[in-house]
């Protein structure tokens, strides 16, 4: 008897895997370059060089309390503004937040101006006082808010925010 050669299948034979897990590609990338992994990670973190800038509103609270000098009156509630306004009959007032830009940028004026000018500058912090945007007196719709006080009641300043800017408004 004869047997019969074998055939060979045509399909070739599938080789089994290894049941290893597959990694991710950064841990192959650190496998590749494992000499490396030190100088990596030292470019990922910040260098100690750079300098942390304060944010405006970051700035601690105390250097906006003396807004524009010991020359500046500063309004803590409604009744204080009405004593100030029976025993002055002219006066300039300033609704400032200590977080806007250019309330800081306005304190240096308002102080140079109330050190020249006779008339008394009062400054009113609105995140201190509530009660300033919903006053019937004072109608602020922004920061800075400026207003002259007169016989007339309060009327806003539209003019600008220099220093000869605030002279001419206190002493119209």
């Amino acid at each position: 008897m004869s047997r019969s050669p074998r055939v060979k299948s045509r399909s070739p034979r599938l080789k089994s895997r290894s049941p290893r897990k597959r990694s991710s590609r950064s841990t192959r990338r650190l496998r590749r370059s494992s000499g490396n992994r030190s100088l990596k990670k030292q470019k990922r973190r910040r260098s100690p060089k750079r300098r942390s800038r304060k944010r405006r509103s970051e700035l601690d609270s105390n250097t906006m309390i003396q807004y524009g000098g010991n020359l500046v009156t500063q309004i803590r509630d409604e009744n204080h503004l009405n004593e100030m306004a029976n025993t002055s009959p002219v006066f300039v007032v300033i609704v400032y937040a200590p977080w806007c830009g250019h309330c800081q940028d306005l304190q240096e004026e308002v102080q140079n101006a109330s050190e020249e000018s006779e008339t008394p500058f009062v400054a009113i912090n609105a995140d201190e006082n509530e009660w300033v945007s919903n006053s019937e007196n004072l109608d602020v719709k922004g920061f800075p808010t400026i207003f002259r006080k007169d016989e007339n009641g309060f009327s806003t300043h539209e003019g600008g925010r220099t220093q000869s800017e605030l002279l001419s408004l206190a002493n119209q």
